[in-house]
């Protein structure tokens, strides 16, 4: 519960993120072509069987995105913030942003590459395989439009996961909160116009926009978030961590300059430091 009051907005972006995945089967169990069974549970057997079949095709992106995206790029991300942490040179520091931006965009584009391939395999195969196991023409079609939002779907999720490496929360709460419920009445409206599926390409590909967006221009500026996304911070004394201006307003008293002490000289700086009574530390 400590985390869950520290940190709420984590616990919204995964339920967002997973309700994503099932908003729009939720929409077609509540639909005029739901099914009860046993006068309970509520199925959609026209669309829930495309569905199915079609979220199965999103495993290599997930395959490469333990395997690849995340470990090459975890190791340009982490030295990065090492160059910073422990006092790299500006050009350090720099080299590692580019080496950090170039690797993010090279393993995003190749596991959208990666999924791609194997998304237009999947409905190559949809063709020859699934009449043979009682899908309806209307139902392969709705496998084809789902196929491709599932692929348009994993890809912004990857996306909303790297932009909480970069603790992005704001974006990626905004993001997934607005693919619930762009999802939810996208299904609707196509839903009623008999173009089923279309409702789950159509939001997912919005999603994947805003989401490269904010990512795109959040790692454009990382040195202004890394830097200045952080309030200035006092270390040392008997004050702990605490603001600037808690310690100004604390010491302001004691912060006057000695009247044996001239501004014209540089050595009186430290003596009134030191009678002030603290030090200026690095965040």
């Amino acid at each position: 519960m400590n985390y869950f009051r520290q940190y709420p907005s984590l616990f919204w972006i995964g339920t967002f993120l997973y309700a994503c995945v099932y908003v729009h089967s939720f929409v077609y169990w509540f639909g005029p072509e739901s099914v009860r069974v046993a006068e309970r549970f509520a199925i959609s057997p026209f669309y829930d069987l495309p569905a199915f079949y079609a979220y199965l095709t999103v495993a290599p992106a997930l395959v490469t995105f333990v395997v690849s995206l995340e470990t090459s790029f975890y190791e340009k991300y982490r030295a990065y913030y090492s160059s910073i942490l422990n006092g790299g040179t500006y050009a350090d520091i720099a080299q590692a942003r580019r080496d950090m931006q170039k690797t993010l965009m090279h393993e995003i584009s190749f596991m959208m590459e990666v999924q791609l391939l194997f998304t237009i395999l999947s409905i190559a195969l949809g063709i020859k395989l699934l009449p043979g196991i009682g899908f309806s023409m209307e139902q392969l079609d709705t496998f084809h439009l789902l196929v491709l939002g599932y692929f348009l779907f994993i890809a912004a999720f990857i996306v909303m996961l790297l932009m909480l490496y970069f603790d992005d929360r704001k974006g990626a709460l905004a993001v997934s909160g607005l693919f619930v419920v762009l999802n939810a009445a996208f299904t609707t409206w196509t839903m009623s116009a008999d173009q089923h599926g279309l409702g789950m390409f159509a939001a997912s590909f919005l999603a994947l926009v805003l989401a490269l967006a904010r990512l795109l221009r959040y790692v454009r500026n990382i040195d202004y978030y890394t830097y200045c996304s952080q309030p200035p911070k006092f270390r040392g004394g008997a004050h702990g961590r605490k603001s600037r201006l808690s310690v100004f307003r604390k010491n302001r008293g004691s912060m006057r300059r000695p009247p044996y002490c001239c501004s014209s000289s540089p050595s009186c700086l430290p003596l009134a430091r030191t009678i002030a009574g603290f030090r200026i530390g690095s965040v």
